[in-house]
């Protein structure tokens, strides 16, 4: 009985204290103008679009289906892995002139961290995500601490946005 009680308690404190540092590890991930202020104090080659995402999007999976002898398959619990989806961004991006129309393709990467993963936006929902511009194209990562899109106040946050880039 000592033993299960021992083994309890330290199931708590390893499962709460992930939990602890996964919620508390946003200093900038869902804060648009924290972000923003980041990436330019980082020198980031960030950009700031408004539209939507489209195409196949390959989200992380927790579970594995493992056969087993003689008694079909068994679900098995894994942290997930990073998946990379090839989407396109349909919308306007924010430039020091204004918005001007965008569509391009993006390479979104979908991390996680223990078993917390980043949130791609379904295809045709209304967002701002943060890309960043590489010489082979545009990229963006989701990741459970940085999300890098902002689906909430969306016109408050567009109208900020406008005045940062300024």
């Amino acid at each position: 009985m000592k033993t299960l009680s021992v083994l309890s308690a330290i199931s708590i404190v390893l499962f709460t204290s992930t939990q602890a540092y996964a919620l508390s590890c946003t200093p900038t991930g869902f804060d648009l103008e924290a972000s923003f202020k980041a990436n330019k104090a980082a020198g980031q080659n960030v950009v700031y679009v408004l539209g939507r995402f489209s195409g196949k999007q390959n989200l992380p999976s927790t579970t594995n289906k493992k056969p087993i002898a003689g008694s079909g398959e068994i679900s098995i619990i894994q942290f997930p892995k990073a998946t990379t989806s090839n989407l396109v961004f349909s919308g306007k991006i924010m430039t020091k002139n204004g918005a001007k129309p965008f569509k391009q393709k993006v390479k979104v990467t979908a991390s996680c961290l223990a078993s917390w993963c980043g949130n791609i936006p379904k295809s045709g929902q209304k967002t701002i995500a943060a890309l960043t511009k590489t010489t082979s194209g545009y990229t963006m990562i989701a990741g459970p601490c940085e999300p890098n899109t902002f689906s909430n106040q969306i016109n408050t946050n567009w109208k900020k946005l406008k005045r940062l880039v300024r």
